[in-house]
């Protein structure tokens, strides 16, 4: 069962606190699945958010089972901190640190299972059969984002964009198949039936953004990381990830490959942050558990007038 916590069904803090065996989406048959950021979860998942009347839209964070520990404690610190209070205070951003940002597609995996893009899995170095943690953010940690940049993996990706520009790929293979993006992170789209990988560089104004519904994204894109060892590039200090800084230092002085990316080509249905089988899935949840309730009353009145009797 998921760990319910302190505040469960009463309205305040509450989160989503599970362990699961992870497969990657090849394995199970959801091929189609690879390119995004989007995980299916097992139908008691969906018992638990509905339980713990998680906001909406619902972003997790997977990671393998080293530092669960702390992310726990983190976690529980902040609702503690906030016990009580009408409005809490903003949770802190959350940095990558081994973890993967990502959202629910449906909730049809088999019980103590999840299952995930393959890149998702290499990124949190889990393999298939492997344990993870998922735990769900809290509102306002991934806020609307505003700025993002990448880096290109290969030129030939580069060549890609400089073809379609930025605008339509970004359109058809970004917006339509992730939810959020984070800083570090390396995501993989596809043009043509061709993967390529890119790397989050930069996030404004968290570490961790929204790129739901109708957003008009600002983009830029450094040098290909091929380009950068190959010595025809330099990258920009502040580009570099593995140094640590804050994705919210100042903005690159570099315009050219910078342009507002209005990402507006989403179905509707996302524009609430929630796809249309998470959804219906939900809702008949919902109605599902308001029915067994309504079974278990009828069930325990007898016992209640004999009770009284006595």
């Amino acid at each position: 069962m998921s760990r319910l916590y302190a505040g469960w069904g009463s309205g305040v803090l509450n989160y989503f606190d599970e362990q699961y065996t992870c497969y990657s989406v090849e394995t199970v048959g959801m091929s189609e699945l690879e390119m995004g950021d989007k995980v299916v979860l097992p139908v008691d998942a969906i018992q638990t958010v509905s339980r713990l009347k998680l906001e909406f839209p619902l972003f997790f964070r997977i990671a393998g089972l080293r530092g669960m520990k702390q992310r726990r404690a983190r976690a529980e610190a902040y609702v503690k901190a906030n016990k009580g209070k009408r409005v809490p205070k903003p949770p802190p951003s959350l940095p990558n640190n081994g973890a993967q940002f990502c959202s629910v597609l449906e909730f049809s995996a088999a019980k103590g299972a999840m299952y995930a893009p393959r890149w998702m899995m290499e990124n949190i170095g889990v393999k298939d059969g492997g344990k993870v943690h998922v735990m769900s953010t809290f509102s306002k940690q991934v806020p609307q984002g505003q700025f993002v940049k990448f880096q290109p993996h290969t030129k030939a990706f580069v060549e890609v964009l400089g073809n379609l520009g930025p605008k339509r790929f970004l359109e058809s293979a970004l917006a339509r198949r992730y939810s959020v993006l984070s800083r570090g992170e390396r995501i993989v789209v596809q043009h043509n039936g061709v993967s390529h990988p890119i790397t989050v560089l930069a996030c404004r104004p968290a570490n961790a953004v929204s790129i739901l519904g109708s957003v008009d994204l600002e983009v830029d894109f450094a040098p290909s990381k091929e380009a950068v060892a190959n010595g025809e590039a330099v990258l920009d200090e502040d580009d570099d990830v593995g140094k640590g800084k804050s994705n919210n230092a100042k903005k690159s002085s570099n315009k050219n490959n910078r342009s507002a990316v209005p990402l507006s080509a989403k179905p509707e249905h996302l524009d609430s942050g929630v796809d249309d089988d998470m959804a219906r899935a939900i809702a008949m949840s919902i109605a599902e558990q308001q029915r067994k309730e309504k079974r278990w009353e009828q069930q325990e009145q007898p016992f209640r007038r004999a009770a009284e009797c006595e």
